[in-house]
């Protein structure tokens, strides 16, 4: 009896001690993966923007520029491939999805940031008009200029990233 009792104190004891021990779950990503989704969000712009490079010059007749560029591309695209299975074998699923994602939030996000800077100049060139400061309305015309081209930039390139109405999804 004696032995039953120390025997079920044991097991009490050591379950205990079993259930008290956890494996660590990881909430974040470690660095490594980090630093490789960002490197293939790269990738892939680069790839993408070389593809446009590659129509552009199709379109102006430019044959033997296009075929080298595409050339080049098929290196990019295998890079690409690689960093996606080197994150599938980190334990990130769909590594690409997940990159073509983040890059169309960074790309409305510089929308957002130029649509905002775009509006503060519009009030400070009507604050000035109203002071009858036009010097400054005439700078600040020019920065409004300069900002209409960043946003015609940017939907450029939110447009080659897949983002279908650039300026209507910014908000």
């Amino acid at each position: 009896m004696k032995k039953l009792s120390l025997m079920a104190a044991v097991l009490i004891c050591s379950g205990a001690a079993f259930a008290q021990t956890t494996t660590p779950t990881p909430t974040t990503t470690p660095p490594t993966t980090a630093a490789q989704m960002k490197d293939l969000r790269h990738d892939i712009r680069d790839y993408r923007s070389d593809k446009a490079e590659v129509k552009k010059d199709i379109k102006n007749g430019d044959l033997k520029d296009a075929k080298a560029d595409i050339t080049g591309m098929q290196g990019d695209k295998a890079g690409i491939k690689a960093d996606v299975q080197a994150l599938k074998a980190a334990g990130v699923d769909h590594p690409y999805a997940k990159a073509d994602n983040q890059i169309e939030k960074i790309d409305k996000k510089d929308l957002n940031k130029d649509r905002k800077e775009l509006k503060a100049d519009k009030k400070e060139i009507a604050n000035d008009i109203k002071n009858g400061d036009l010097k400054d309305a005439r700078k600040d015309r020019k920065d409004l200029r300069a900002d209409r081209a960043d946003i015609k930039k940017d939907v450029r390139i939110a447009r080659r990233d897949g983002v279908k109405h650039p300026m209507h999804k910014a908000h």
